[in-house]
């Protein structure tokens, strides 16, 4: 059997100016979903994920703490790690760009763009934004609705180390343009190419002598590294680039298959990234997908509404944990996932989770797994086998034909980030299951001794498609997966996807047990403020 590819899946490196929020809980849940429908396929995966530490926002939080910045970025950063955990994410590296191995990576990236003539020492003066850590142009920030106010936009003159970005400005286009895949959505590549491309790029500010906190430039230790020059190189980082003694592991898993990022973070990691990877002679990563915001919504006086941004900096942030603690952790990925579109923006409402824990999860699902194996457990002692082709009757049938269309349906999604468009498609099965009992009525066949054979085929074939469906919810609810195959009497570990896709493919015999429930009510649903 052919070995299948690697996939090397990051997500951006979060700021530890601050907590996570719900944001950052929907951006990590939609990587993890990919990375774990990867090893569903039986693709070896490697997820990395981690913390931006260095820049001037963070030496300023610290201070406005009273501890060195150090200190904070540990506490940050171990909050991160426990909300992760927390969230179920599957990640095989955490990197911090205060560990040595990012130090060697970040100088051997900036000694090769040296190297090859594209960094120069000048001096900047502009306009710089504080939120950004980025020099901004007066038609930026025209464009943003932003002004000068000394605080946030600033007017700043020093010596800075300089990236020839213009240099490579249309041979990223050209990479973009000769790979329609480079960039996703469409709508994020053709921002990309009509935007950011479209006119010449001023060369790129990657120093700073005003700041202490970061990585020194090496051979010049009175600057210390940009926050992105910094940061950027922790996705080659993180396969060993820079360790002479990784250099088999990083050709193995570089180029990185897909960095997912917020669509603010759009132009650095689809332009500045590829670029400075051109210039160190080293190969661009294979895919960047821009995800949308979570907006939240805020009323009025009047009681009109209007969503917003979440984001700390416009103080209406929301903390996951809050949520986890009201429906738990898989009820809060599911809704993340199955609510909003993750390639656009959605708006978080508390109503509407409820209302999906409800109806899809206790009603749809969860009361299906547990009928069904309460009666097969009733009716035929829980004595489950595969039903074959001969015995099935026109309504197995139908089952059976859903489940490859469902099937069939998933697999384009999901490699898209479509997860609302595989979720809903795969309710749609449990609405075929659920429609299929009520309208055999299985308590009235079991009445009905000459029809003991029809109840066995049509509850086994119900079986075999809560099964199957299994395997789907795995990226998303792992737990609650695990929890209905050890109902069913299968082995808790994810199936291999061959098995899954086939029809028939999972099992000869079973002993079901009647299942607990998978969701119990909420004892108080959430409102909406």
């Amino acid at each position: 059997m052919t070995a299948k590819p690697r996939y090397y899946i990051t997500t951006p490196l979060y700021y530890v100016n601050d907590v996570p929020h719900l944001g950052h809980a929907f951006e990590v849940v939609g990587i993890d979903v990919q990375a774990r429908f990867r090893r569903l396929l039986g693709h070896p995966v490697h997820l990395l994920t981690g913390t931006d530490e260095h820049g001037q926002k963070n030496a300023a939080v610290a201070a406005a703490r009273g501890i060195h910045p150090r200190q904070h970025v540990d506490e940050i950063a171990a909050e991160f790690r426990r909300v992760w955990d927390l969230l179920l994410i599957s990640y095989d590296d955490f990197i911090r760009t205060t560990e040595p191995r990012h130090h060697r990576a970040s100088h051997q990236l900036w000694r090769a763009a040296q190297a090859a003539g594209d960094i120069y020492l000048g001096s900047y003066e502009g306009w710089y934004d504080v939120k950004e850590e980025a020099f901004i142009t007066e038609t930026e920030m025209k464009a943003q609705g932003l002004e000068p106010d000394g605080k946030r936009i600033r007017r700043v003159s020093e010596e800075s180390y300089f990236f020839r970005l213009e240099k490579y400005r249309l041979r990223v286009r050209e990479h973009i343009e000769a790979n329609p895949g480079f960039v996703l959505p469409e709508m994020r590549r053709n921002e990309v190419l009509n935007s950011f491309l479209a006119n010449p790029l001023p060369d790129l500010s990657i120093s700073r002598t005003s700041l202490e906190w970061g990585i020194p430039v090496p051979g010049d230790e009175r600057h210390v590294m940009y926050v992105w020059f910094d940061a950027l190189t922790n996705y080659a980082t993180g396969v060993g680039y820079g360790d002479p003694e990784q250099a088999e592991r990083f050709a193995e898993w570089w180029p990185a298959d897909c960095h997912v990022i917020g669509k603010d973070i759009l132009k650095f990691h689809a332009v500045i990234w590829p670029a400075m990877l051109m210039s160190a002679g080293v190969e661009p990563p294979r895919q960047v997908f821009g995800h949308g915001f979570i907006n939240v919504l805020r009323r009025d006086a009047e009681g009109g509404a209007a969503s917003e941004k979440m984001s700390k900096s416009a103080g209406n942030s929301v903390n996951p944990l809050d949520y986890v603690k009201q429906v738990g952790v898989e009820p809060l990925r599911y809704f993340l996932m199955r609510e909003m579109n993750y390639g656009g923006d959605g708006v978080f409402n508390e109503e509407a989770l409820a209302e999906r824990h409800t109806a899809d999860l206790a009603n749809s699902l969860g009361n299906l797994v547990s009928r069904t194996t309460g009666m097969a457990e009733r009716y035929l002692g829980g004595a489950v086998r595969r039903t074959t082709d001969a015995e099935r009757g026109a309504i197995e049938r139908e089952i059976a034909a859903a489940w490859d269309a469902t099937a069939e349906e998933y697999l384009r999604a999901m490699p898209a980030f479509e997860y609302h468009t595989a979720l809903a498609r795969l309710w749609e099965f449990y609405a075929v299951l659920n429609g299929a009992i009520n309208r055999v009525e299985p308590w009235a066949l079991a009445k009905k001794p000459e029809e003991a054979e029809r109840l066995r085929v049509f509850l086994c074939a119900v079986l075999e498609g809560i099964a199957h469906s299994s395997v789907l919810l795995d990226p998303f609810m792992p737990g609650t997966a695990r929890r209905i195959r050890a109902a069913l009497g299968m082995p808790e570990d994810t199936p291999a996807w061959d098995d899954a896709r086939r029809w028939g493919g999972l099992f000869e015999t079973l002993q079901v047990k009647k299942a607990e429930p998978l969701f119990p009510r909420l004892e108080q649903e959430p409102k909406t403020p």
